[in-house]
């Protein structure tokens, strides 16, 4: 195999050809408690010449989410609406890890080629932080590039 340059704003680096670029970011945050408010930032590109069907992909990407998350609860399922600048889907859960309930909101962005996927997670009593973060996460949400 070949190496081709892969570049981000921090380095770039030497990879083989024929991978998939799934990007991801995690940013952390304390709470006064001491408890982690994470933002996660994912990127998927699509397949070339894939259609670009949003509901699909999340459907994709969620459907074992009732297996993978001991005491799953869906609390949101919405998609924008049409007049909206990018097409998002937006989903917020509650499950259990050990003695802790945790809550996710995530919003999937179809933004040209890509699609960004934004998780806010934590606790569950940090509730209104994770929804404020996400919120605030896509009122400022541009895309760059394609």
């Amino acid at each position: 195999m070949s190496a081709g340059a892969y570049w981000m704003d921090d380095c770039t680096i030497q990879v083989p050809p024929g991978y998939r670029d799934r990007t991801s970011h995690t940013l952390e945050w304390k709470t006064p408690e001491g408890d982690a408010v994470a933002l996660i930032i994912q990127r998927d590109l699509l397949p070339p010449g894939a259609p670009a069907d949003l509901q699909r992909y999340v459907a994709g990407q969620t459907a074992d989410y009732p297996a993978r998350f001991a005491g799953f609860h869906l609390e949101l399922d919405e998609a924008s609406d049409s007049d909206a600048a990018f097409p998002m889907r937006r989903k917020a859960f509650r499950w259990c890890k050990d003695q802790d309930v945790l809550y996710h909101h995530q919003a999937f962005v179809l933004a040209g080629d890509r699609i960004i996927v934004l998780t806010a997670a934590a606790k569950a009593a940090h509730r209104e932080s994770v929804d404020a973060l996400i919120d605030d996460a896509l009122r400022s949400f541009a895309a760059r590039g394609a």
